[in-house]
């Protein structure tokens, strides 16, 4: 595991420099700026990768995609197919509200197209 961490950070400290970057402290001082932590992406991976890491329930091996896809696609979403537990986490942490995405489980999905939602 610390290997590839080693080697993803190379690969941001090379992605840095290619983008003009100068140095490793330039790279660390960004990873700590607002214009990093403000951006979607980071802000629910962090909060929903938090949550499953101290959180009681059980680990699942599809968590990891399941933030992936949530951070990637919530700020675009008018509404989510997730499951309870991803359900349970996004709007616990408010992240449904903060980007206006209605989560709902699939059984839900049916009601929805029936209605004017």
């Amino acid at each position: 595991i610390v290997a590839g961490r080693y080697e993803m950070f190379l690969g941001h400290l090379r992605d840095w420099q290619s983008m003009g970057g100068d140095n490793l402290l330039g790279m660390l001082d960004f990873f700590r700026c607002s214009h990093h932590t403000e951006l979607p992406l980071i802000d629910i991976w962090s909060h929903l990768a938090a949550w499953r890491i101290v959180g009681t329930e059980t680990f699942s091996p599809s968590d990891v995609m399941d933030i992936h896809h949530i951070s990637a696609f919530m700020p675009y979403c008018t509404h989510m197919v997730l499951d309870k537990s991803m359900i349970n986490a996004v709007q616990s942490l408010g992240l449904d509200a903060k980007y206006g995405t209605r989560v709902m489980r699939l059984r839900d999905v049916p009601s929805l197209l029936d209605s004017d939602a």
